[in-house]
């Protein structure tokens, strides 16, 4: 298991991305909208990690009612899995509570599932499954 990626709530994908290319000129970075349309998502990408910028297209996003609570800042850490499944089932076992029941499509072609922050003091965590490793 590695760290996948850190997830930042911002009101502005275009101003954080302008702060990120003064400290680092040669950012490589893309965007995509969320399945769902909520959100528009800013992959920044580091040699050894990879930080994902969250912005809110529509009010009472999930990402929008997230920066009206804490305000701008880290939403999630994500964990990469080998099997999603497996993980979700030896979480269950271990009494560690899921917010999600079963794997869902995230960014990146990947499957997600989040583990409740009460769980893990505060922070929300997401469990990512790239398609292309078995076990899907």
């Amino acid at each position: 298991m590695k760290v996948d990626h850190i997830g930042i709530a911002v009101k502005s994908l275009k101003e954080v991305i302008k702060k990120f290319k003064k400290v680092y000129p040669d950012l490589h970075f893309h965007t995509e909208k969320s399945k769902n349309g909520e959100m528009k998502i800013a992959f920044l990408k580091f040699e050894n990690i990879e930080i994902e910028l969250l912005e809110s297209l529509k009010d009472e996003s999930v990402i929008d009612k997230f920066i009206q609570k804490k305000g701008e800042g880290i939403h999630h850490i994500a964990l990469e899995v080998k099997n999603i499944n497996g993980s979700m089932v030896e979480l269950i076992n271990s009494n560690i509570k899921l917010i999600n029941s079963k794997p869902k499509s995230g960014s990146k072609d990947s499957l997600v599932a989040f583990l409740h922050p009460k769980d893990f003091n505060g922070v929300l965590v997401e469990l990512c499954q790239k398609r292309n490793i078995k076990g899907e």
